[in-house]
């Protein structure tokens, strides 16, 4: 009888964790504003992408093309011959997935294409983190309830079906019904696997040592700035690493080089000013670790995924800052991940009356 009622609460936490129905956080929403923003970043740092094409056919035989890449037969890189056309399709997808005009399939393309452009980057040694897990997330977004919201396909079916719309308004309609939550738990494990696994890699390969500090104090001292006087080390491999020396699952390191492209002298002088303290630096190295190590916080219902996303953008604007390193799509990501609805039902009385008056002071919808 015991077994029985502990393995009846397994499968009514399954259900109710994964197949209970809300509408927050909303889906479509999130597909609507990290596409933009994810467009936006494309289009500053590459422009027409012409990055992507053959550099030089002797030097890109030196890398060997992704999982992705060897496992669809894709072009590496992209041939200059077509180049125009890739992209025309990438930003027309885009724009699809965006307005959510064919949205599944338009979704489904332009994650493809962008996992695409950014295993190219990979295969040359520059791992573009940022637009991997907007990838990885546009991707998931292409079969889980509720991607069709905030959407022209939604638009037009509420304009034309009458019968199933009836009574309802255009924000109501945009909005949706209440889905399955399981897509928006399969987003949060992903987020999960990125922090958790961000934290487990400095261990990893960095061991204990990661955590006295060094590795910060070089990024923010000045050590690292092309806006400092002096010149900036690279490190490079000795080229006789015995095989089991290497690191990385074996393919070893060739050369590698990172600079602090802070530009503002404030921030640098900030920056300077932390790195002077060895314990500081210690004390932020290990918070840092013991954070991302926390990813699976965001598993749990209630304030600590709610607190965790906080220090997230908290972590991550404090990186843009020091850094120049922003990860505006994670901070967005992770501020659209918030249910903002069960904040405000779990806020304290007098908040919640302030939030009421200010809604009714700007005229805007009641909650």
């Amino acid at each position: 009888m015991e077994v029985n009622t502990i393995s009846q609460q397994k499968s009514n936490f399954f259900e109710r964790y994964f197949f209970s129905k809300s509408r927050y956080p909303n889906i479509g929403l999130i597909r609507l504003l990290l596409i933009a923003l994810c467009m936006l970043q494309v289009f500053r740092n590459y422009r027409f992408l012409d990055v992507f094409v053959s550099i030089d056919p002797v030097r890109d035989a030196l890398h060997l093309p992704s999982t992705l890449i060897g496992l669809f037969h894709l072009p590496f890189p992209i041939q200059k011959e077509y180049l125009s056309l890739f992209v025309i399709a990438f930003y027309t997808a885009g724009f699809f997935a965006m307005l959510g005009i064919f949205t599944r399939v338009s979704v489904f393309i332009f994650s493809i294409m962008l996992l695409y452009i950014i295993d190219i980057q990979a295969a040359r040694g520059v791992f573009d983190h940022e637009y991997t897990l907007t990838g990885l997330v546009l991707l998931v977004m292409t079969f889980i309830p509720g991607t069709g919201n905030f959407s022209v396909d939604r638009f037009i079916s509420w304009k034309r079906n009458k019968a199933k719309y009836s009574n309802t308004s255009f924000l109501e309609a945009m909005i949706g019904n209440p889905e399955y939550v399981w897509g928006y738990k399969l987003i949060l494990i992903l987020a999960a696997c990125t922090y958790f696994t961000s934290g487990l890699s400095k261990i990893r390969w960095g061991g204990l040592a990661w955590l006295d500090g060094q590795t910060l104090t070089y990024y923010l001292d000045g050590s690292a700035s092309p806006f400092t006087p002096g010149e900036k080390p690279m490190f490079i491999s000795p080229p006789n690493v015995k095989e089991e020396e290497k690191w990385k699952d074996g393919f070893g390191i060739y050369s590698y080089s990172y600079g602090n492209r802070q530009q503002s002298p404030f921030w640098r002088s900030t920056g300077n000013a932390l790195a002077a303290s060895p314990k500081l630096m210690m004390f932020i190295a290990a918070s840092v670790v013991i954070f991302e190590l926390l990813g699976f916080l965001l598993l749990f219902e209630g304030w600590s995924r709610v607190i965790y996303l906080i220090g997230a953008i908290i972590m991550h604007r404090s990186i843009g800052f020091l850094m120049n390193l922003p990860f505006l799509s994670f901070q967005l990501l992770c501020f659209l991940l918030i249910d903002w609805h069960w904040v405000y039902q779990h806020l304290g009385k007098r908040l919640q009356l302030m939030i009421d008056k200010l809604f009714k002071r700007f005229k805007l919808p009641a909650h």
